[in-house]
């Protein structure tokens, strides 16, 4: 059975660059360029206020297609979320800035290679 989403509890920021890896090359597949795998992810990290510059338990969400405004306004408003530090999400399609925001912006996603 093929599903249009998932999502992934890991635990750190080492198992988030693997994994971040592995799905670079099913992804491409489907026809999705590594810029545009960047509008299929959301990444929350789990906050450790003693430590907050620490990548911990983050949770990855990739979805097939494309995330839109609205799912991705919905995403920012969800329980879930507050509290925790929102590292990546696909923000390019409401503030215009660079796609997504965050640290993850930097190191995750851009250093593919460091892994």
């Amino acid at each position: 059975m093929k599903t249009e989403n998932s999502a992934i509890v890991l635990h750190g920021e080492h198992d988030l660059k693997r994994l971040l890896n592995t799905i670079v090359a099913p992804i491409t597949e489907l026809g999705v360029s590594e810029m545009q795998l960047r509008d299929h992810l959301v990444i929350i990290n789990r906050s450790d206020h003693s430590q907050p510059s620490v990548i911990h338990m983050p949770l990855l969400l990739i979805k097939k297609s494309p995330l839109s405004i609205g799912e991705i306004r919905q995403i920012r408003n969800l329980p879930a979320v507050a509290g925790n530090e929102l590292l990546f999400l696909p923000d390019s399609v409401i503030a215009g800035a660079g796609s997504g925001s965050g640290p993850m912006n930097r190191s995750c996603l851009e250093t593919r290679s460091s892994t």
